[in-house]
């Protein structure tokens, strides 16, 4: 029974690698897409700045510059920070159902050696019947296959706690653009009013 025990441990690093390989693969598409978008906005800081024709203008499209950065900066980071917790309690959710399905595996292999020893003992003593020991053989087996099942079935329930982890970092990224997308509008409605536009 210790098979099941080591293809367990072989399926869950599986797993984790996988999801690791996942989360740093999506690291860093985010981080060539921001790379792009920084490109573009130095483009479009440096064309607009061509623009400016008087030391008032020049001023005003630097402080809109800097208000646009600093909102940038306040999204990214807000961003960060909403997918760090959401991946620290992530993990946390992850080992936590790899414990209670490692301790459900656990008392199921306890439980088969038990029953495996029980029937040999019996074997041995030689006082019960071959159909007797296979029937409560067989009895031992399934009432730990069923607590198997209900500790599993208590631990996909879980599920729900993983789709609050989910709507919170969705919450609070939405909430980042939000932010950025008024401090950007306004810095906008600032310069177009300082210009004159």
């Amino acid at each position: 029974m210790s098979s099941h025990q080591t293809e367990y441990d072989r399926k869950r690093i599986e797993i984790r690698t996988k999801l690791s390989a996942r989360l740093n693969e999506r690291m860093a598409r985010v981080a060539v897409a921001r790379q792009a978008t920084d490109v573009k906005r130095l483009d479009a800081e440096g064309t607009l700045l061509a623009k400016a024709s008087s030391e008032a203008q020049k001023a005003a499209v630097d402080e809109y510059i800097a208000a646009l950065n600093d909102a940038m900066r306040a999204r990214r980071s807000a961003a960060d920070a909403a997918v760090a917790s959401y991946r620290a309690a992530l993990d946390a959710e992850i080992q936590a159902r790899e414990g209670l399905v490692k301790s459900a595996l656990d008392i199921f292999l306890t439980d088969g050696d038990f029953a495996i020893s029980q029937a040999k003992a019996d074997c041995a003593s030689g006082t019960a019947k071959p159909l007797d020991i296979r029937i409560n053989y067989i009895a031992h087996m399934n009432s730990a296959r069923s607590k198997m099942v209900n500790s599993i079935k208590s631990i996909e329930s879980r599920k729900d706690a993983l789709l609050l982890l989910i709507n919170a970092r969705k919450a609070d990224i939405a909430e980042a653009v939000t932010s950025f997308t008024s401090a950007t509008e306004t810095a906008r409605i600032n310069l177009r009013n300082t210009l004159g536009m």
